[in-house]
């Protein structure tokens, strides 16, 4: 989030779960084994450890929370100042479903009690402390409608006016562009225009008008001029 977000705008984040993934199955380093060589049995232990830093539930991961506090947090540090006070940050991140691909939108609403433990761990919390997480799954296809199915999730204030009941086709605003015939097209339509013309004049020479010519060529005489 940038430090200069406007005051009062919607707080969101993405979490990229496919990235975080493999951040958790690369976090251990496997030294090479004896003359520098594949270091099987240390790879196998780190692979376990691994798995171990894998939710059981992958849409209850831990690490929504971490984010969801430290946007918290963030959003209470106004120009240094702490002032604390409940608030309400969104965070998405995609399934790893792929045959069933969806967002996956969590709501979450941290109170200042909270925010006040961390900024003066020493004292005891005033008030209620727990946060409030939930999340919805919101699918991806159609792509028709996706805007609408957002809206629901995150709000006007982030995806902007929508309408439930008139889902968003965007063909009014797609120009329609007169089709052009290209260059090559238009001398092909020449070219059978002008080989038409050509076959009408050789079948318009029908056996009777050939015999005439052929007499009007007989009966006149061809002789040189002096």
């Amino acid at each position: 989030m940038s430090q200069t977000a406007t005051k009062g705008a919607p707080i969101l984040a993405f979490v990229s779960r496919h990235h975080l993934n493999h951040v958790r199955r690369n976090c251990y380093r496997v030294l090479p084994g004896p003359s520098r060589l594949y270091n099987g049995p240390v790879h196998r232990l780190q692979t376990l450890r691994s798995k171990a830093l894998m939710p059981k539930n992958e849409n209850e991961d831990q690490y929504i929370l971490a984010v969801v506090i430290a946007l918290a947090q963030q959003s209470a540090y106004n120009n240094m100042d702490f002032a604390p006070k409940d608030t309400t940050v969104k965070v998405v991140t995609t399934s790893q479903d792929e045959e069933d691909e969806s967002f996956i939108v969590y709501t979450g609403t941290v109170p200042a009690a909270l925010l006040r433990m961390f900024h003066e761990p020493e004292k005891a919390p005033q008030g209620d402390a727990d946060i409030r997480i939930e999340y919805t799954q919101v699918p991806m296809w159609p792509v028709l409608g996706l805007k609408e199915r957002l809206g629901q999730a995150l709000g006007s204030e982030t995806v902007g006016d929508f309408d439930i009941s008139n889902m968003e086709t965007y063909e009014e605003k797609v120009p329609l562009t007169p089709e052009t015939p290209s260059p090559k097209r238009r001398r092909d339509v020449l070219t059978e225009v002008f080989n038409a013309s050509f076959s009408e004049d050789r079948d318009s020479d029908s056996p009777v008008e050939a015999v005439s010519k052929r007499r009007c060529l007989e009966g006149s005489r061809v002789g040189l001029v002096r």
